[in-house]
């Protein structure tokens, strides 16, 4: 039996490769995105093979379309944004994504947007402060933090048994829609001065108080893109997540 029309063309635009941007090197990207976000080029820095980026106008508005496959071989197809606002000065961080996967409901976790965090010397990279993860099509915000100067970790040096490193649930469970606007409004900190408030849509979490990230000399940065799942399922070869209406406050000082 073939299969509907309409899932053949889904799967020949989904599945094929991008060649907008091959021949295109990642300073040449980069500086695409610092001006799409009118940010400076000096603070926007990409991880992603060239043929798995795009810049597209969907209805009018400008867009940034970024893949992984399972076949890259990649951890990642990211770009980040440095030098994010730490208390005592705010940080807010909104923008619009869409997310998809040729599996209908790939079941293991992979990152669409984080806080990352530089570790100080003589410490290891730990996993990300904030991580917003894609799991059978929900979405949940993932925040982990440490007060002290030097994290101590272990396994995976996020928070494992015997490390310093705590962390909490800002949301979960959150199912996805077609398109996904997501607001945090932040103060960045490893004291008790910290504080997140997030929405996504219409529906605004409840606001958490505390320390939100780890303390280090540099400050934090933002990613935008995906990050690989923890193991690729059977089915699931490739996502793709498309961005657009990206704000950040005070990221161009």
């Amino acid at each position: 039996m073939k299969p509907p029309l309409k899932k053949l063309i889904f799967l020949m635009i989904f599945l094929s490769p991008s060649n907008t941007l091959a021949a295109e090197n990642s300073d040449v990207l980069a500086e695409k995105i610092a001006n799409l976000l009118n940010i400076p080029r000096h603070s926007v820095f990409l991880e992603c093979p060239s043929k798995e980026i795009d810049f597209l106008v969907l209805h009018g508005q400008k867009t940034i379309r970024m893949c992984l496959r399972k076949t890259d071989k990649k951890n990642r197809c990211e770009f980040s944004i440095h030098n994010l606002n730490i208390a005592p000065e705010k940080q807010k961080i909104s923008f619009e994504a869409l997310i998809e996967n040729n599996a209908p409901h790939p079941k293991n976790w992979l990152s669409l947007m984080q806080i990352h965090s530089f570790p100080d010397q003589g410490e290891k990279w730990r996993c990300p402060p904030f991580s917003l993860e894609y799991y059978d099509n929900t979405l949940r915000l993932f925040n982990r933090w440490d007060t002290t100067k030097t994290s101590k970790t272990s396994g995976y040096n996020c928070t494992e048994e015997g490390s310093s490193i705590k962390s909490k649930t800002i949301f979960s469970d959150v199912p996805l829609e077609k398109w996904m606007k997501i607001s945090l409004d932040l103060k960045l900190s490893h004291g008790e001065d910290g504080y997140i408030m997030t929405s996504i849509n219409t529906h605004r979490f409840p606001k958490l108080i505390g320390p939100n990230i780890y303390n280090d000399s540099r400050p934090p940065f933002l990613k935008f893109g995906i990050y690989k799942p923890t193991s690729w399922d059977k089915e699931h070869k490739i996502s793709c997540v498309t961005y657009r209406n990206i704000d950040i406050s005070n990221a161009n000082k």
